[in-house]
């Protein structure tokens, strides 16, 4: 590779727990207590990679022309959440797509997944350092259609770390949320509420008013997750940033901003050839228990399902060394996510059985009477996600 012509590459980094022993086999002092055995964990991790690998293709589009980063605990914690709170048939739907292939028992126990989901939290925080990943969760609900919630609707809130929010206007709140809330100290001060709220409109039709008061009645799920990879130092070039060619497609050849890391004798590229023009690239961490890859030229392999982009992972173990290379270029392609992540519209397109959640009445406890769920940003997406993910040290860009 020279520096004036990079193929694109696609970063992955892996979120699944490191260790089996995360959970608490056996009985806890309540008696009734269950918890998935280690085979139904592998077999949940599955599946739920494999629910992951379909929302992140339904997101990524040619006219996509933002970084696409899908956060795996939030997506599935986004899904046992509404497992546990929507009427019966979406709940019946979503706990299908979540965990089939366990026990009867574990399937019908309330709140099954909540110490896993936020144990597996924990356990990236922790092998992040000295990076950082933080997450957090809101319901954010409209200050006109206010309602109670029922003890097991607060027990779900509670589980899952889950804050209620009456939002009487879209100020600044949101801002301090994610920069204190999950240490995003670089966020852009121009930058304005990327959350798409309710539309207040004066020239809506009435047609168009009264579906925009249905959707005010039903909350908007919001999931915010900030992950900061930790690379080596002394492989990183934090002094600079560079200017290279990129080809998102054969036909077309744009300027884009790119990291450097430097490739030496004691510290040589990674990498694995997964097919005649793509390889996968192993990134240097400093946190012994996080691994992150590139895969360059990844539109030639086209990765279908979980299982394949596990495979390539696994490859990994058996990695050649490349010692010619003396630098390795990463595209810094758009920067801070200027809006959030319709996942609504993924999950119903990617997951046919979820559809059903955006149906009028389908958020049971947690809406107003007669509240419409939308999975468009018209008016309002009733389940949205923001995702960051950078790099420590990174060098800041001045003109």
């Amino acid at each position: 590779m020279t520096d004036d012509e990079i193929e694109p590459k696609v970063a992955i980094h892996d979120t699944s727990p490191k260790h089996k022993d995360d959970l608490i086999q056996g009985t806890t002092k309540a008696e009734d207590e269950i918890f998935p055995t280690l085979a139904e964990k592998d077999k949940l991790l599955a599946e739920w990679l494999e629910i992951a690998v379909a929302v992140y293709n339904n997101q990524v589009t040619p006219k996509n022309a933002e970084n696409t980063i899908i956060c795996v605990p939030q997506l599935i914690t986004t899904l046992e959440f509404f497992a546990q709170t929507a009427s019966e048939t979406p709940q019946r739907n979503i706990k299908n797509i979540l965990y089939h292939s366990t026990s009867s028992s574990l399937a019908n126990k309330k709140n099954l997944l909540a110490n896993f989901l936020m144990d597996w939290e924990r356990n990236i925080a922790t092998y992040a350092k000295p990076g950082n990943f933080c997450t957090q969760r809101r319901l954010l609900v409209n200050h006109g259609f206010t309602k109670s919630y029922s003890l097991d609707t607060f027990t779900t809130f509670n589980m899952l770390g889950i804050e209620v929010k009456i939002l009487f206007n879209e100020g600044s709140d949101i801002i301090r949320w994610f920069k204190n809330g999950c240490k995003m100290k670089q966020y852009p001060e121009t930058l304005g509420n990327p959350i798409n709220l309710w539309p207040k409109r004066n020239d809506s039709t009435a047609l168009e008013k009264h579906r925009e008061t249905n959707n005010c009645k039903c909350p908007i799920f919001v999931a915010v997750s900030h992950f900061e990879f930790p690379f080596k130092s002394c492989a990183f070039d934090n002094a600079k940033l560079y200017q290279i060619s990129f080809r998102p497609s054969p036909s077309e050849k744009i300027q884009v901003l790119a990291f450097r890391i430097t490739c030496t004798k004691l510290m040589p590229l990674r990498f694995n050839q997964i097919a005649p023009k793509c390889r996968i690239i192993e990134l240097p961490s400093v946190a012994e228990h996080l691994s992150m890859y590139i895969i360059e030229n990844c539109d030639e392999i086209a990765i279908q399902n979980g299982n394949e982009l596990k495979q390539y992972i696994l490859s990994m173990k058996n990695a050649q060394v490349d010692n010619e290379i003396e630098s390795l270029y990463i595209p810094s392609f758009f920067g801070y996510p200027k809006t959030t992540l319709n996942i609504a519209q993924s999950f119903a397109n990617a997951l046919k059985e979820v559809d059903i959640l955006f149906q009028p009445g389908s958020f049971n406890d947690l809406a107003f009477e007669l509240a419409e769920p939308s999975i468009t940003f018209k008016p309002a997406s009733s389940i949205q996600h923001y995702n960051h993910f950078e790099l420590m040290k990174l060098p800041e860009f001045t003109k």
